[in-house]
């Protein structure tokens, strides 16, 4: 549009045919006839009222631009008046044009235009504005302006409820703190508890002279966004500069994705002001999908009320500078928008990845599909939730309702068809085939300049410096990237259940880095098309489960599959590659030679790497947790380097042999200083929050709803069920198979002597911050592993004081005793030699052992705060059928209690499975749900199973025959293969912790027979699960290969082994096959999924006591094996084996 604008514009709806013609946007005012009241004499002649202006319009021809365009779809268009607000002091001609104009639109509203308290009116403003160039609106009349400005708002799908929005009148307020009431005011009201209600609060009108009231937020409720030194966001990218600003100001967030950031509030003009949020007035919302269990993992949420508070509402000439507004969400504006954006959260690739969908071409419209379900979880979870959200058909459809009203009432309805139609599903939606008119009147919302782009600290320095400071930080990685640009590439992948193999990877690229250009990336984060562009690449990786992939490898597990199928093995990867060179790879996995399946995932990614065509650099290099996984480490680094070093070609500058030297060395530690500093917290922690933090899980609360002893009252040991109350919450739904995270807390009695041993600056429960410093600058940055916290917290809830002390850990503990002899012993236990293994063996000694082993240690806290592992969580096999126990998850657990051998003697308690067995009923329980789909019953249920456990190793199978029993008992029961329980004990009269249970299925059909093996009758041999098979080859034979039935195997790795080589035995006597071909049966029922096994490790250890506090019947020179059903007694018995 250019020139003159049209007497009426004819609007045409493409999809229905019909048509209107828009008049509103030439509307005007003459001026009104103003005469002086009886006495007084006139102020304002009629002539000098200058007519209104028409409606302002997104065209150029309107503005200083040379060229007409219409600039609609610009976020700010500079044209003062359509949608951004002038800049300036307005003249008492231009505040009386428009105040006439608006008391003109008022009265007609209330059906009293032109009588005389029309006329009283309009002379009491003309008064005002004459005496002191402005006016004050009355109540009523702001009332009606708010509403108002939201009916001519072109860009808003939802003004249908413009005239149910409420009006909070805080023109009184002063002071940064009383806007800061008035907001808690009005976020109480619209929240209503997820029925949210639109609202508006008003403050102090701007003022000639006087300094503007401003909230800097854009919105009320924002999400901190963390710029990193690589030029990545964590958080929410659109928030960087806010967040930065601030920091600057004094307030520091946690580092998180989804850190709401404080209000900063500007009363007359003065220094801003921040405040924190109260936690109640922020609803949020957990993102989960309807059909995806795993969208919940992704940790995604979003707050409920959207409240816009950086725009000006503009009413009869009156400016209002500070006017935070909010109606309710639509749900695009969070699934498209928010979370699909791409300089926003940008998880449609993640959503994509998890749902298993072809990312490598845009042909396969995978965003499309990404986003529908990214949405489709919004509204879901908003509708579960409880808090409104309205799906963008139902928001247009209104809009054309509101529309079509508009029209009849006023001729018109400003509407920007860009803003308007829905960024998902456009052409679906009616609004998309209606043409429409852009256009501004007045009352209006107007967009106006950030706040901290005119506003200046003490020493009048402009905080525009941060954006400056962002843009060189861009600048600087550019120019990065172009230096790096010339060395050769290598990328690292790690998968980690703990955290360790993320360590060893940037261990590793510390020392590659000299070098080549490095990237570390986790696996769920690489995309696998881009092995074929690759030319050396690390892998660094533990195993989880029984050969399977930890949690965060899954992804890149599924995708290789896929990648070898469509690509083929040995080579074709060159037919794929544009540069014809080849992939160079390596294999480093961490485990446990407790397991059988001892690193096994490395060795898949091994395999699979070479099936795609890639040439093995080095054989795998395994290192083992208990005992040379440093020096397996260190062994592969400088095969791998030396090899490295031949093949690709390194800078002449690059100093080898000093590499070399480096690559036995952590050097991640050698260049940075630490500090803890006391901060204030602006409100109490929420222990769930902060462990989705740090383990980056979506954590949900269990209470204990009760506990049951399950061994005889004359067992020296302890055995219990214990049973959570998941309070109905659908995030912790399960399978019969599935495991239970549990986040433990740990020993009150070790927290207190791993307290008394430390050098504290301040008292344990002072609230501190770590911080680091990098050699050579100056600023201190927080240490984000864990939030703000007291000593006290930080080793009760989320350090690992249990687990013994790595090498690389008393290396660096050995600097910290004064007595020589002593940092001698530590520095040769250090070396991870005999001794090294002997002592862990012995001792297996926790960080408390150690501080008072060697009493001349005296560490400083911060020490702990970084170098202690984090507290992982203990996995559990859940003992319940969801259908029987619904809104339960019970779990079987061994309590793990004992003396230490040596001649240091300490009485240590499993962290997870005591703190269980002393927790009272109805206390809190943090946990999440661990899918184990490899563990699930058959889905052709007729084909028979068997299940083989001892001791808790019964847990997972209670599930199983709770649902053959639920079902049995159905009015047409389905025909079930036959089960078989093989378990094992000690006694029949001590620890045959179910036999009630299984006697009952047993009798009622859902189990075909229970075959218990006792260990400890007196007067007879001991028998074990495997002594049972053997007696029964018959039927182990006819199940597992005549029926082609399953196998399920839980407990401790020992005995699996010991039942395999049984099967295998018996399969070669029963079916004529040769070792080796048994053996090979064996494994393709594991390959087929017809052999299941949920196993945890045994730790050769110590001595049982006969009772647990007879400290007497230890004996040094004797041992024994125990066993911790969590899975995880120790950090490496289940999570990183």
């Amino acid at each position: 549009m250019s020139g003159k604008c049209a007497t009426y514009v004819r609007l045409y709806n493409h999809e229905t045919g019909k048509q209107f013609a828009d008049k509103l946007h030439t509307r005007g005012s003459k001026p009104a006839e103003i005469t002086a009241k009886p006495g007084q004499r006139k102020r304002v002649a009629t002539d000098d009222i200058p007519h209104v202006k028409p409606a302002k319009t997104p065209c150029t021809s309107q503005s200083s631009i040379k060229n007409s365009a219409c600039l609609a779809s610009v976020m700010r268009p500079p044209i003062p008046g359509y949608l951004t607000a002038e800049t300036g002091k307005r003249s008492k001609e231009e505040i009386l044009s428009q105040a006439t104009d608006f008391l003109q639109q008022y009265y007609e509203s209330i059906k009293k235009s032109d009588t005389e308290e029309h006329d009283a009116r309009l002379y009491e403003v003309c008064d005002s504005i004459c005496l002191t160039g402005t006016y004050e609106l009355t109540s009523d009349e702001l009332v009606f302006g708010a509403k108002t400005a939201w009916r001519n708002a072109p860009r808003c799908i939802g003004r249908i409820q413009w005239n149910n929005l409420e009006l909070f009148d805080c023109r009184d307020v002063t002071s940064a703190k009383q806007m800061f009431e008035a907001i808690c005011r009005h976020l109480e009201y619209a929240t209503n508890g997820g029925n949210i209600r639109s609202a508006i609060t008003l403050f102090r009108q701007r003022v000639h002279g006087k300094g503007d009231f401003r909230v800097w937020n854009s919105q009320l409720i924002r999400y901190a966004g963390y710029l990193q030194p690589d030029g990545s966001v964590i958080g929410d990218p659109v928030n960087v500069e806010f967040t930065q600003i601030c920091e600057e100001l004094g307030w520091s967030g946690e580092g998180g994705r989804f850190d709401v950031l404080p209000l900063l509030l500007q009363a007359d003009g003065r220094k801003p002001e921040w405040f924190e949020i109260p936690p109640e007035l922020i609803l949020e919302v957990d993102i989960a999908h309807p059909k995806y269990d795993w969208f919940a993992s992704l940790g995604l949420k979003w707050y409920g009320v959207p409240c816009v508070s950086d725009m000006q509402i503009d009413v009869g000439g009156i400016q209002f500078t500070a006017a935070p507004f909010n109606g309710w969400y639509m749900g695009t504006e969070v699934g498209a928008r928010n979370f699909g954006d791409t300089n926003r959260y940008n998880m449609l690739e993640t959503v994509a990845k998890h749902m298993g969908l072809d990312t490598s071409s845009n042909l396969t419209l995978w965003k499309d599909l990404a986003l529908i379900e990214t949405n489709i979880a919004v509204l879901h979870s908003y509708k579960e939730a409880k808090v409104t959200i309205t799906d963008h058909h139902a928001a247009a459809e209104s809009f054309m309702q509101h529309m079509d009203k508009e029209q009849r009432l006023r001729g018109g309805c400003p509407a920007d068809w860009v803003w308007i139609v829905p960024p998902v599903s456009g052409s679906l939606c009616p609004v998309y085939h209606q043409e429409m008119l852009s256009y501004q009147m007045k009352p209006a919302f107007l967009y106006q300049v950030e706040a901290w782009k005119t506003q200046s600290d003490k020493k009048g320095k402009r905080l525009t410096t941060v954006k400056v400071v962002a843009t060189a930080i861009r600048f600087l990685t550019r120019i990065m990237k172009l230096l790096l640009a010339s060395r050769p590439p290598l990328t690292i992948l790690y998968a980690t259940e703990t955290g360790k193999a993320e360590r060893f990877a940037h261990r590793i690229c510390d020392v590659f880095k000299t070098g080549f250009n490095v990237k570390v990336t986790c696996m769920e984060d690489y995309n696998t098309t881009d092995l074929l562009n690759e030319s050396f690449l690390l892998v660094v990786t533990s195993t989880f489960g029984n050969g399977e992939a930890p949690t965060n490898g899954e992804t890149f597990h599924r995708d290789m599959k896929r990648l070898i199928k469509e690509h083929g093995k040995n080579g074709n990867r060159n037919n794929n590659n544009a540069n014809n060179h080849d992939l160079w790879y390596s294999v480093f996995g961490l485990g446990s030679t407790a397991y059988p399946d001892f690193c096994e995932f490395a060795g898949t990614v091994d395999t699979m790497l070479n099936e795609v065509g890639g040439k093995r650099l080095t054989d795998v290099y395994k290192g083992d947790e208990l005992g040379g996984q440093e020096e397996a480490f260190q062994e592969w680094a400088r095969d791998v380097f030396k090899n490295a070093c031949d093949i690709f070609p390194i800078h002449r500058g690059v100093n080898r042999k000093a590499i070399l030297t480096m690559l036995g060395t952590d050097t991640s530690e050698m260049y940075k200083s630490y500090r803890i500093k006391p901060v204030t917290r602006q409100k109490e922690p929420d222990p769930l929050a902060e462990l989705e933090k740090i383990h980056d899980k979506k954590v949900f609360p269990c209470k204990v709803k009760d506990r049951k002893q399950l061994q005889s009252a004359t067992s020296s040991r302890s055995t219990i069920l214990v049973v959570l109350d998941t309070q109905g919450r659908t995030d912790l739904s399960y399978q019969p198979g599935d495991h239970v995270a549990v986040f433990p807390t740990n020993d009150k009695e070790l927290v207190h002597k791993i307290l008394s041993r430390l050098e504290l600056e301040y008292t344990p429960d002072t609230v501190l911050q770590l911080e680091m410093q990098t050699e050579g600058q100056q600023d201190w940055t927080k240490v984000k592993r864990m939030p703000p916290c007291t000593m006290q917290e930080a080793l009760s809830r989320y350090l690992d004081i249990t687990s013994p002390p790595t090498p690389d850990f008393l290396r660096m503990l050995a600097t910290y005793a004064t007595s020589s002899k002593e940092r001698d012993q530590i520095m040769l236990l250090g070396k991870a030699q005999s001794d090294y293994k002997t002592w862990i063996n012995t001792c297996h000694p926790n960080i408390g052992d150690v501080l008072i082993s060697f009493p001349s240690i005296r560490i400083p806290g911060w020490f702990l705060l970084d170098h202690l592992p984090i507290l992982n969580p203990r996995y559990y096999s859940i003992s319940s059928c969801p259908k029987v126990n619904p809104n339960e998850i019970h779990i079987t657990v061994a309590v793990v209690k004992y003396w230490t051998t040596a001649s240091l003697q300490s009485y240590h308690k499993g962290v997870c499975s005591t703190w269980l067995e002393e927790l009272d009923v109805g206390a809190a329980v943090p946990a999440y749900i661990k899918p184990a789909p490899s563990f699930y019953l058959p889905s052709d249920i007729k084909k028979p199973v068997i299940l083989i456990g001892n001791g808790t190793g019964i847990a997972p199978f209670r599930s199983f025959w709770q649902r053959r029993e639920l079902e049995a008992t159905c009015s047409n029961p389905p025909k079930f293969g036959k089960m078989t329980l093989v378990f094992g004990c000690r006694h029949p009269d001590i620890d045959d912790i179910y036999v009630e249970e299984t006697s009952r299925a047993e009798k009622n059909g859902a189990l075909l027979q229970v075959k218990t093996a006792y260990s400890r009758l007196h007067g007879k041999p001991k028998k074990y699960v495997q002594d049972m098979i053997k007696e029964n080859p018959k039927l182990i034979f006819k199940h597992i290969y005549e029926e082609q039935g399953h196998v399920y195997v839980c407990g401790d790795n020992l005995m699996a082994v010991d039942v395999r080589k049984t099967l295998v035995q018996i399969l070669g006597s029963k079916g004529r096959m040769t070792s080796q071909k048994a053996q090979n049966y064996i494994n393709n029922m594991r390959e087929s999924g017809r052999y299941h096994e949920d196993l945890f490790g045994v730790v050769n250890r110590l001595s049982e006591p006969k009772s647990n506090t007879n400290r007497g019947a230890t004996s040094t020179g004797s041992s024994y094996w125990f066993m911790d059903k969590i899975k995880s007694t120790f950090a490496y018995e289940y999570a990183s084996r």
